[in-house]
């Protein structure tokens, strides 16, 4: 397998907000271990740079050529160091089954998780952003970076009605939000993707900048200083708020912000329409079960946590299983150890206190579906996880249920 990544596509990968770093355009030599006795040589990957993403628990080896063995020992080599052919600091041997192939509708490239001890001195070519994380630490640094950005759009569009929807349910701590400037309705609706409900599509795509860590990182990049205190932090946020119109209103800017979310959006209601379709499919041959809409971002009931329901005209005048709720999440892996099922997902905190009754976890990228009941007492999430106490659903116990 060979991948290169140029700048160009580097900068294409920015604006869609996908897990990778590039470099510049070069093909790299395979190191050469023909002086080993074959039953001493381990397989060797060479790669020109790792980036560390803390948000994504991820290290991207990028420009990375070899391919990752079936079974045994792997060495990551990194050929822009000197004398690359021996060991160096940014030389790894990690098991090869940890090392996997991150993959968008584009590019590939090979990645570990960061919690592996053998990859956590990795440099990345641009840490500026790392530094950060780990000096303050990520929840300071998106409070902070949060209310400033909620206070930089308000002042610009919280004037005028037409831009600003004072709604009580909406924005943080119920004090709205922005609307009908690249609105999340125009932009699903535009993609021509199917089962969509129009409520609620007038919300401005500008409200989710302020929890977006593409958006975020880039910002601080346009900052270009360093941020390695509360005080230098302080300044950063006083400098987003001074700079509020030309990072916030129509400009190269904001373009590139909004790209950056709408390939989220994008990738997010593409998981949440393959998860609607399966369970349309389930029900098909049942004429007592019907499907609601799927709730646009910025609906009351998106807002909530319910993104589609099945409806049972037989049982709805029961109001606990007339109508079941399901909210869709991203699957990046599934482990158990007995009973005790664990999901690799993102944006999944506190997902146990949603009003529905089923998580279901897919992934458009990829096959399966895994679908579990919502028991109180049986769930508990972090950012990136949810522990269930119990076993998942099968699709013919689903059926029952419904």
């Amino acid at each position: 397998m060979k991948i290169i990544i140029t700048e160009n596509q580097y900068k294409k990968l920015l604006e869609q907000q996908l897990d990778l770093f590039a470099d510049e355009e070069e093909e790299l030599p395979m190191s050469d271990e023909s002086d080993e006795e074959e039953e001493e040589v381990i397989p060797i990957i060479t790669y020109s740079n790792a980036s560390h993403r803390p948000e994504f628990s991820k290290v991207y080896f990028n420009d990375a050529i070899g391919d990752i063995p079936t079974s045994g020992k792997v060495k990551l080599v990194n050929v822009r160091k000197p004398n690359s052919k021996r060991e160096t600091e940014d030389d790894i041997i990690i098991d090869a089954d940890k090392v996997g192939i991150c993959k968008n509708s584009l590019f590939e490239a090979y990645c570990v998780e960061d919690y592996h001890p053998e990859v956590r001195g990795v440099k990345s070519f641009d840490d500026t952003y790392v530094k950060v994380i780990s000096t303050i630490g990520p929840n300071i640094i998106k409070s902070k970076f949060q209310a400033v950005v909620f206070k930089s759009l308000k002042d610009i569009y919280g004037s005028d009605s037409n831009t600003w929807l004072n709604d009580k349910t909406r924005g943080p701590g119920g004090l709205g939000g922005v609307i009908n400037i690249y609105t999340t309705g125009d932009f699903l609706l535009g993609k021509k993707l199917i089962n969509t409900n129009g409520d609620g599509g007038e919300w401005s795509i500008l409200n989710y900048f302020d929890t977006n860590p593409g958006v975020r990182e880039s910002i601080m990049k346009m900052y270009s200083k360093q941020i390695n205190s509360m005080e230098e932090l302080d300044e950063f946020c006083n400098w987003v708020y001074k700079n509020r119109v030309e990072l916030f209103t129509e400009g190269p800017k904001l373009k590139k912000f909004v790209k950056l979310n709408f390939g989220s959006f994008h990738n997010g209601f593409l998981n949440e329409d393959k998860a609607y379709k399966y369970v349309s499919d389930l029900i098909s041959s049942n004429n007592n079960l019907s499907m609601s809409e799927i709730n646009l971002p910025g609906s009351s009931l998106d807002r909530s946590g319910v993104d589609f329901a099945v409806t049972n005209k037989t049982k709805i005048k029961d109001k606990d299983r007339g109508v079941r709720k399901f909210q869709a999440k991203p699957l990046d892996g599934l482990s158990n150890d007995g009973n005790v099922y664990t999901i690799n997902s993102w944006n999944v905190n506190d997902v146990e206190k949603k009003p529905v009754e089923y998580f279901i976890f897919t992934s458009h990228k990829k096959e399966g579906v895994v679908i579990f009941k919502n028991i109180k007492g049986g769930v508990k999430s972090t950012s990136k996880t949810v522990v269930f106490n119990y076993p998942p659903i099968s699709p013919e116990e689903l059926l029952k249920e419904l």
